[in-house]
């Protein structure tokens, strides 16, 4: 059985408790930024990979035309460096977190990520194997953590 054969209130109860151990840190929600971060995902914002790589492109060719191929190739190398160190890390955590926001917004929204193989579900203490979507059943990784959970920590669904 998989996660769309399941009752509609079986989803809802699941993704509950997904949410509740997500934020509680009993569950943890892998992102694949490559799958999160491109054309056609729902979180996906062009400008921010783009201009970056605009003003990169530009600053290159501005310092090749001011002072000739050596300081273009200087201006690369520290467009490339900046890009690594400081646009890409920045860049990764905010596609998480604008995806973790989605993800667990509601459960059509889980569902479309989870249907683009975008997420990944595990424990931090491997009491659960991890499962990656879209082939595992999330609903019933959803309905181990709400069995392992106190009632009254389980939202209701």
């Amino acid at each position: 059985m998989t996660a769309a054969d399941r009752s509609p209130r079986a989803r809802a109860h699941a993704h509950a408790a997904l949410k509740a151990a997500v934020l509680a840190k009993r569950a943890q929600l892998g992102v694949n930024i490559g799958i999160a971060n491109r054309p056609g995902s729902p979180v996906f914002i062009r400008r921010e990979t783009a201009v970056p790589l605009f003003v990169s492109l530009f600053g290159v060719i501005a310092a090749t035309m001011l002072g000739g191929p050596m300081l273009g190739l200087v201006g690369l190398g520290l467009g490339v460096g900046a890009f690594f160190l400081f646009v890409l890390p920045r860049l990764r955590d905010r596609v998480y977190e604008r995806s973790l926001a989605f993800a667990l917004g509601g459960v059509a929204e889980f569902e479309t990520m989870w249907a683009a193989g975008a997420l990944s579900l595990m424990t931090p203490d491997g009491s659960l194997a991890e499962l990656r979507s879209p082939a595992g059943d999330w609903v019933t990784f959803g309905e181990a953590l709400a069995a392992t959970t106190p009632a009254e920590a389980t939202p209701e669904a």
